[in-house]
């Protein structure tokens, strides 16, 4: 499902700064202490959430290897968690621990415009609510589909208990 109007492509195309921004491009910095992460393309993850972490909730935000973060916190009575990746490739995961009732891309819609709302410089990420629901007819649950030139998406949801987690994953690689 590739993104054919123009607004779209250039709308999508700043949400994939975004992504990739929070993995800075590796710029030939290469020390002893970098070893790993020089033969990279992207240095590691940053924060997203930062700028807004004092208004958050158990904010957390913990490097979990040379180019692996988990980023946590609590907003509006949901669980969040963020791991991202990147070396040469690079992926998002968002899983929201939840009690909504509401289907999978509406949910997912309303917390990227929640997020949006916290900070200017979040706003961002109301281009990938707006873009949810454009693409809601396409988007199936389980199944990762090309969702601009460079991002695939996949969405699905497991039960827990009285609850269930979402999860939306954004990378850069079909596979």
């Amino acid at each position: 499902m590739t993104l054919s109007n123009p607004i779209k492509i250039i709308a999508l195309s700043t949400v994939i700064f975004f992504l990739l921004s929070s993995c800075s491009v590796e710029n030939g910095n290469s020390n002893a202490s970098n070893s790993v992460e020089s033969d990279c393309l992207y240095n590691a993850p940053v924060a997203i959430f930062k700028t807004v972490k004092d208004s958050l909730t158990n904010y957390q935000f913990e490097k979990l290897g040379p180019n692996k973060t988990l980023e946590s916190f609590l907003l509006k009575n949901e669980q969040i968690e963020i791991i991202q990746n990147g070396c040469n490739e690079i992926s998002q995961e968002f899983r929201f621990q939840t009690n909504s009732e509401k289907s999978i891309v509406d949910f997912a819609t309303d917390i990227f415009n929640s997020f949006s709302a916290l900070d200017p410089s979040l706003f961002v990420l109301n281009q990938f609510a707006t873009e949810f629901q454009n693409q809601k007819e396409l988007i199936k649950t389980g199944q990762k589909v090309q969702f601009s030139d460079i991002i695939y998406l996949k969405m699905d949801e497991t039960p827990i208990g009285e609850s269930r987690m979402i999860r939306i994953l954004m990378t850069s690689e079909k596979n």
